[in-house]
């Protein structure tokens, strides 16, 4: 993907709702009530453009008994995984600030298919929270900086230690009745299943799409969580 291509709706479409939410009362003459409008169908056409982009989800009927929040916090989460395929920001040789949490920065040398999971579900409206600290002592430009937080691990995950999140089911993959945007791990990998056997995630390199989680020769357990905030 050409980086200067690269658009992320997501913050538009959140830096328009803080607009909407800072003037919402405040509307006094017709020219801002034109603006108002106007940022409304910016928002309505991003949408309607996204939809087009990413209709495999539609493909994937099972939504029937899900709640509409829980429906949309994992139709937003494939959107922002799909979104970010092929980015790099994420290999383990760079150096990565969370956007959404100036307390987060891992620095080169550490994989981030964790961190990749965590800013995903919190760019799509679930906050799992931060429940690692770095030590202050070994890492005192970080201290100084504010960034000693770190998103929970794969072990974290798999151990079931991470909050706002429920168990779908564990053991192999094909007799679990997963979602589109629900997250599966290992312990040593996490990403998210975005349609039928196929999965987002950050491997050393770049962010994939690929069948991993669903393969035949894979023979460790696997578990499903769903974000239920």
């Amino acid at each position: 993907m050409n980086e200067e291509n690269y658009v992320n709706f997501d913050e538009i479409v959140d830096k328009i709702d803080d607009v909407l939410s800072r003037t919402g009362y405040l509307i006094t003459t017709e020219v801002e009530m034109n603006i108002v409008n106007h940022l409304n169908e910016i928002k309505t056409k991003i949408d309607e453009e996204l939809n087009k982009l990413y209709v495999n989800i539609d493909k994937v009927p099972d939504f029937s008994n899900c709640m509409v929040d829980t429906y949309e916090k994992l139709y937003r989460a494939v959107l922002n995984a799909n979104a970010n395929i092929s980015r790099k920001e994420w290999a383990k040789d760079t150096a990565r600030q969370a956007k959404r949490n100036q307390h987060v920065y891992v620095h080169s040398g550490q994989y981030k298919c964790n961190l990749f999971v965590y800013e995903i579900l919190l760019a799509s409206g679930v906050d799992i929270g931060t429940p690692n600290v770095l030590s202050w002592i070994k890492h005192p430009i970080l201290f100084a900086q504010g960034k000693l937080l770190r998103p929970p691990t794969t072990d974290q995950w798999f151990d079931g230690k991470v909050p706002k999140v429920n168990l779908v089911g564990e053991g192999k993959t094909k007799d679990i009745k997963y979602l589109p945007g629900d997250i599966i791990t290992n312990g040593a990998h996490i990403g998210f299943i975005v349609e039928d056997s196929k999965t987002v995630s950050a491997n050393e390199t770049e962010i994939v799409c690929n069948d991993w989680g669903f393969r035949e020769n894979e023979t460790e357990t696997f578990k499903v969580f769903r974000a239920i905030e």
